[in-house]
């Protein structure tokens, strides 16, 4: 009887295991179509929550960085853009806002924290 205690445990954690992993793996596969389409702020969600099943994947962390550095590009593109005449100076503010929002969000950097 222990003994079969001791397997059900050992396959509840197992299985526990393989869901985060397929979570992880998931993740960085719907972040990569959605940074393929270029949208960067599904793309930062997707591995974010990858990060978050699997702390300390630096796949994950590469990935949400070169997502971040996009959006930030561009905002900076869209700054440029209205300095030049060529978008409204409000529009241009407003994208850099949710962008500089998105990527100082408190309640992300908890998730990712642990």
């Amino acid at each position: 009887m222990a003994s079969n205690r001791g397997l059900i445990v050992f396959v509840l954690i197992a299985l526990v295991a393989l869901g985060a992993g397929c979570a992880h793996g998931r993740s960085l596969k719907d972040g990569d179509a959605d940074f393929a389409r270029g949208d960067y702020v599904g793309a930062l969600q997707s591995y974010r929550d990858s990060q978050v099943s699997k702390p300390g994947s630096e796949e994950a962390a590469a990935r949400a960085l070169e997502a971040e550095r996009r959006l930030v590009d561009d905002a900076i593109a869209a700054l440029e853009s209205a300095r030049r005449g060529e978008l409204r100076i409000d529009s241009a503010l407003l994208q850099s806002d949710g962008v500089f929002e998105l990527l100082r969000d408190p309640e992300q950097s908890a998730r990712l924290r642990g």
